[in-house]
């Protein structure tokens, strides 16, 4: 796997225990899925405010866990969702959803290992 959350930075970051960092995965495999959706969806619209406010939202929860790339997609979405061309914005968003499902399982295992 590629893109791998990061827990020790995590730890590191907000010095979360393991009960926090269970909350935090859990969080994250919640609700990081249906937001990409939305994302997606706000895209395909060409709905250029709502695209750039849910990017950036999403940045926050990938920085926590050290996807420092991911965030700097999503960055580049929020500052440029105007200039950029539709169809590179949703192959950006593509390539995020298939990081995050990645990242997503990895949670899963994670709270698993923390339970």
């Amino acid at each position: 796997m590629k893109n791998k959350l990061d827990i020790v930075h995590l730890k590191t970051y907000i010095n979360a225990n393991d009960a926090l960092l269970k909350k935090l995965l859990t969080s994250f495999a919640t609700n990081i899925p249906p937001q990409l959706q939305e994302l997606k969806q706000f895209a395909t619209e060409n709905k250029h405010h709502e695209t750039a406010e849910m990017a950036h939202k999403l940045k926050t929860p990938f920085l926590y866990f050290g996807l420092n790339t991911v965030a700097a997609r999503l960055e580049n979405i929020e500052q440029n969702v105007v200039s950029l061309d539709g169809a590179f914005v949703l192959d950006e968003v593509e390539r995020i959803i298939l990081i995050a499902n990645d990242c997503t399982e990895q949670a899963h295992q994670e709270i698993e290992r923390l339970s």
